[in-house]
């Protein structure tokens, strides 16, 4: 596990057992993440700090994009923390389904841990080559 942004390796490494922070060292992880979220110089640059945050400190994480609505009614992703999270993103537009878009039109959280038998994207999911689970 990479220590947060703006933290030294041997400070995080005395706080990380098993690879997993304890759960007391929550705070601080979320204050070194709040401070380089705060550092950042553009919307742009803090867009791909956090998804990049995240992809760091979810467990399980392997990919993170950042959808936005402009005008209530077109949906981007101005950050994406690699290529399968950015096509993850643009094939549910194309398509006009998925976990994502159910976030921002329906419900603020979704989730789905085995993609390869859920019935509310029969279109998104198989299309999302290996990806077994999704969460937005």
């Amino acid at each position: 596990m990479e220590p947060p942004l703006g933290m030294n390796r041997q400070s995080w490494d005395s706080r990380v057992v098993d690879d997993v922070a304890r759960p007391e060292d929550l705070p601080g992880l979320l204050a070194h993440s709040a401070r380089a979220l705060e550092s950042q110089d553009d919307l742009t640059a803090t867009m791909q700090t956090a998804v990049d945050i995240a992809v760091r400190d979810i467990e399980g994480a392997d990919a993170a994009a950042l959808s936005i609505v402009q005008r209530k009614k077109v949906i981007d992703t101005p950050a994406a923390s690699n290529r399968a999270a950015r096509y993850g993103d643009e094939l549910q537009y194309e398509l006009g389904e998925g976990p994502c878009l159910d976030a921002v039109w329906e419900n603020p959280l979704v989730e789905a841990s085995d993609l390869d038998e859920e019935p509310r994207w029969p279109r998104w999911a198989p299309g999302w080559f290996g990806r077994r689970s999704s969460a937005a």
